[in-house]
């Protein structure tokens, strides 16, 4: 589940174009939200298990048109 605060967060702290970079992502919600601003999100993570898990929900993912615009 996305929660409002990480767009937040994402929206009001970094202009567009920028780069996200989470190097613990664990399950990517960071990169997810990233990507749904419009950003490019990297995440880093050991765990096969939460990169696969991460990549699985990216999968899908589409950009939020101006959310906050």
């Amino acid at each position: 589940m996305i929660r409002l605060g990480d767009l937040v967060a994402i929206d009001a702290g970094e202009p567009v174009p920028c780069v996200v970079l989470d190097p613990f992502s664990g399950a990517g919600t960071t990169v997810l939200v990233a990507t749904q601003l419009a950003r490019e999100g990297i995440g880093v993570e050991l765990s096969a298990k939460y990169n696969a898990l991460a990549q699985e929900r990216l999968a899908t993912v589409q950009p939020i048109l101006e959310l906050f615009g």
